[in-house]
């Protein structure tokens, strides 16, 4: 294999490892390995008096790597932004919040939560609640919440 191509594979590949950065989620890794292949493969244009393919300044391959660095670094703040925020769908969301008794007999024990009916137990199975208590509920076991 050529030296030529050899150099074409390596800037080949640092771009497609960007572009899969895009549609793989790898918290920046690939785009930042993409970005050194690519950097590398550039360098070694130019590091080979022998080859006639550095017909790009290397002012041009060293901001286009710039770009895809600082595209990269920006996108991954953003990532770990909305990592940080707390869940706002599903069950989960639910747990910490008060929940009203709508129903509490031996057979039908249910809460009312954000205008929802959902299934409940109690924490501890002695504890009893009358309708209209209001409760914390502490996890959610499938569709059951469990409350204390």
């Amino acid at each position: 294999m050529s030296l030529e191509l050899q150099i074409e594979l390596l800037i080949a590949f640092g771009v497609l490892l960007v572009i899969v950065e895009a549609f793989i989620p790898a918290f920046g890794a690939l785009a930042l390995i993409g970005v050194i292949t690519f950097g590398f493969g550039t360098s070694l244009m130019y590091e080979n008096p022998d080859l006639h393919t550095a017909l790009i300044n290397p002012a041009t391959i060293w901001g286009i790597a710039a770009v895809a660095v600082i595209f990269t670094l920006v996108s991954a703040w953003f990532v770990r932004k909305a990592y940080k925020k707390p869940i706002t769908t599903g069950q989960e969301s639910l747990v910490g919040k008060d929940a009203i008794i709508a129903q509490w007999t031996k057979t039908d024990k249910t809460v009312v939560v954000q205008g929802e009916i959902w299934c409940a137990e109690p924490q501890e199975k002695s504890t009893t609640f009358t309708k209209g208590d209001t409760v914390e509920i502490i996890r959610a076991d499938g569709l059951t919440l469990i409350i204390k």
